[in-house]
């Protein structure tokens, strides 16, 4: 079966295990969509052998899935993300509407900067249901508004003098140009412990040093005060007995 009305990207890169309530619900509304559904999952997230044998017939499960490829292909509709700056720096350069489900409250202030420049929605994590996802989904991808706020944004993004490979060649070229200029030979003149940071490492270690002659002082201290304490206590018993 092909899918010739786009593609939806899911990305869901939590640090600790994808909660069940999201598995099933992106399970649930990927057998509505009438879109390819691409889900990238980390190494560290897995899906049980019942749900993999459940697996819609559009959907494309994958570890480490080259989400810069998927988001930059022009089929790429709807981009559901947990919303850490990186993948949404990515889908916003691209021009990609983004669905946020946010994990932790860094990626709520990233998915609030998406809602209020109106690229994007956000739905609970702790709510998140089949059928809201698919609404949400079906939403954002038939109103014509995020779409054009997107492209927005990444023409945006993308207005600069030169391209960024430009840019790289242009830096090679300059320090093969002015290889002896006294800008690019500082490190040159350096001593071997600057260049080498011994000079930190020693003072770390003296630090360390120092918290640890500390501390023992201090353990010292309490020890000996609590045994002269004994000593007097024990001395005051014999001389009543």
């Amino acid at each position: 079966m092909t899918y010739k009305g786009g593609a939806v990207i899911i990305e869901s890169d939590f640090k600790s295990e994808i909660p069940e309530s999201v598995k099933e619900a992106i399970f649930e509304a990927s057998k509505k969509l009438p879109f390819s559904v691409f889900w990238h999952i980390s190494a560290r997230n897995t899906i049980g052998k019942k749900q993999h044998a459940n697996m819609p017939q559009n959907m494309f499960l994958g570890k480490n899935l080259p989400l810069q490829d998927l988001l930059g292909h022009p089929k790429c509709r709807i981009f559901v993300s947990r919303c850490s700056m990186e993948s949404v720096l990515i889908a916003t350069y691209h021009g990609v509407p983004i669905i946020c489900l946010p994990a932790t409250h860094f990626d709520e202030s990233v998915a609030s900067f998406v809602e209020k420049h109106g690229t994007g929605v956000i739905l609970p994590r702790k709510n998140i249901t089949g059928k809201l996802l698919f609404n949400a989904i079906s939403g954002v991808s038939n109103d014509p508004s995020f779409r054009g706020i997107s492209r927005h944004l990444a023409e945006t993004l993308r207005d600069q003098p030169e391209t960024p490979g430009d840019r790289f060649i242009f830096a090679i070229q300059n320090l093969e140009r002015h290889r002896d200029h006294k800008h690019y030979s500082q490190v040159k003149k350096q001593n071997f412990i600057s260049t080498h940071y011994w000079d930190v490492c020693i003072a770390l270690t003296l630090v360390v040093i120092l918290f640890l002659f500390t501390l023992s002082c201090g353990l010292w201290f309490i020890f000996h005060t609590f045994s002269d304490s004994i000593t007097v206590v024990n001395v005051d018993r014999k001389k009543i007995i």
